[in-house]
């Protein structure tokens, strides 16, 4: 028999239980809002530690309410048994010139793994620091002009770093052009932004000038020297332990030289694997395509067949080798999908299997992360972020392909409610492959009007490259979002490999076409109601002669 008060005690527990699980429903159900998309956190410039057990990390955190960035470095054993340990204080980022973009980390691990060194932003400078736990932060430089890389000394007691212009003389290579007249030609840059103090160095005001199409420096900066600097007897003593991991076991297309000679892995019975370019650099993006060859030590050259073994450094992103199996592990992105494939070929047997494709990018959906995921025993670590997941560190098993999440800094997004997103693959009417992400309202009436971002879907979607119309937030709203990845290596040159004009953006409006018909025929967008947006490529889009409107009905 129940007692009254227990009854009454069961009938609270219900009452709570239900209100729980109202309050937990009504919290996961939760929109997104434009302070989520702001407030993101997002990982990148991940380095293993000479010991191969722990993994440091930085994290870029955007604030809405207190309008800032900051940077924070971290470091996290492998085996999850303990928190994600912060190093150092949080810092203002060094951002990349011409970019809405934080440039990437420069850091290596201080002999005997015993903290950080890192290139971070002191006020009006760029200066080496010694990062460890509980806060310590020790200077290492002092230099009158900023860092721009550095590495230890054979011996680990030294830095050898490089340096520009110094401070000084830069800022009067600007005051005296600024005072005797500006020439301006293509170096100027004139979209939006001064002549002269068009850029914050932490404080210090510079000016900034183009390079080239891609990239900008400050103006006067002509000069790299070599200098180096002592540790401080507290960190040179553990000296000597540095070079815990000599082999190496994964390698990097580096854009910035792309040099294929230098792209080389040994196998551990003297097979060599490497990435060779198989045709020269195009005239429009400057970049090669190179495939996966094995060499054995008998003289064979055993190229990879398969296609996730053949492409540009956007496809290729890593090689692994395996001595375990004898695989090559090549993290392959087909398409410039932003998706990617763990595969892996066996040049003994020639065969090819598929280890993960988790649905999403492994570096975090960075654009300049040309370093995805350094291995640790038979797993990679790596940034993991697909459009509705935001940046969290992962490691990836090499054998199984499972995927175990070590930290995540933007858990909040797990309480907030995603519109109905899914990729799509399609081909335009020559036959060539498009692919990119659909956003669809959860409420409404279809056909829905629809809003095209460009040109990249990387990781989280915040609004295609120029983050200018969140997919999320216009799905909310009763308006579809779509977007495209333009594929640059197929459309910009002709048969004979020459540059046409426009050729680019009149194939993507191709794409634009095809894919804007499907969903039509389809019912899910209304194809008399289309939007493009973006202020670079989308914008080109939109000015580009075309004999069909993108948003025509197929006839």
């Amino acid at each position: 028999m129940v007692s009254r008060h227990a009854f009454r005690l069961s009938a609270s527990l219900v009452v709570c239980l239900s209100f729980a699980q109202a309050v937990r429903a009504e919290v996961t159900t939760k929109p997104l809002s434009i302070e989520d998309l702001v407030d993101l956190a997002s990982i990148d410039s991940l380095t293993l530690a000479p010991d191969g057990h722990r993994i440091a990390f930085r994290i870029i955190d955007r604030s809405l309410s207190r309008n800032d960035t900051s940077v924070r470095w971290m470091v996290t054993q492998l085996n999850k048994e303990g928190r994600p340990v912060a190093i150092g204080r949080s810092r203002p980022p060094i951002w990349m010139p011409l970019y809405d973009v934080v440039s990437d980390g420069v850091r290596a691990w201080a002999p005997g793994g015993q903290g950080l060194l890192v290139a971070q932003q002191d006020p009006g400078e760029v200066q080496i620091h010694l990062l460890a736990a509980h806060g310590r932060d020790i200077r290492i430089t002092h230099d009158a002009a900023d860092i721009r890389s550095f590495s230890l000394t054979s011996d680990g007691r030294s830095i050898r770093y490089e340096v520009g212009t110094t401070r000084t003389s830069l800022r009067l290579v600007q005051q005296s052009e600024a005072l005797s007249g500006i020439h301006i030609d293509g170096h100027v840059i004139t979209e939006g932004m001064r002549l002269t103090k068009n850029f914050d160095a932490g404080g210090r005001l510079t000016t900034i000038g183009r390079d080239n199409i891609a990239t900008a420096s400050e103006i006067g900066d002509g000069k790299i020297e070599t200098r180096e600097a002592r540790f401080p007897l507290s960190v040179a003593g553990h000296a000597g332990t540095l070079g815990a991991s000599a082999v190496a076991r994964s390698a990097y297309i580096d854009t910035a030289d792309p040099d294929s000679a230098a792209i080389v892995l040994t196998r551990k019975d003297g097979m060599t694997l490497r990435l060779e370019d198989i045709h020269e650099a195009d005239p429009v993006l400057g970049l090669k395509a190179y495939q996966v060859v094995a060499q054995f030590p008998d003289g064979r050259r055993v190229p990879c067949p398969a296609a996730f073994c053949r492409g540009l450094p956007p496809a290729l992103r890593e090689l692994v080798i395996d001595d375990a199996t004898g695989d090559a592990i090549i993290l392959y992105e087909k398409d410039w999908s932003a998706r990617t494939q763990i595969m892996a070929w066996n040049p003994d047997t020639g065969a090819t299997h598929i280890i993960a494709d988790p649905g999403g990018a492994l570096d975090g959906g960075l654009s300049y992360a040309t370093k995805p995921c350094p291995v640790a025993a038979e797993t990679l670590v790596c940034v993991f972020s697909s459009p509705t997941i935001a940046s969290r560190l992962v490691t990836v098993d090499l054998r199984t392909g499972k995927m175990t999440t070590l930290f995540d800094p933007n858990a909040t997004l797990s309480f907030r409610h995603f519109p109905r997103t899914r990729y799509l693959e399609w081909r335009d009417q020559l036959g060539r492959p498009w692919n990119g992400i659909l956003v669809a309202p959860d409420h409404g009436v279809a056909p829905f009007p629809v809003v095209i971002t460009t040109s990249r879907c990387r990781g989280f979607l915040r609004g295609g490259s120029g983050r200018l119309a969140p997919e999320f937030l216009l799905a909310e709203r009763g308006i579809a979002a779509l977007c495209v990845n333009n594929d640059n290596s197929a459309h910009n040159v002709d048969a004979a490999g020459r540059d046409v004009p426009l050729a680019l953006h009149e194939a993507a409006l191709d794409g634009l076409r095809a894919i804007l018909n499907q969903l039509g025929e389809e019912g899910i967008v209304d194809r008399k109601r289309v939007a493009l947006t973006g202020h670079s490529f989308g914008a080109i889009l939109t000015s580009t002669r075309s004999a069909t409107p993108i948003s025509s009905p197929r006839r």
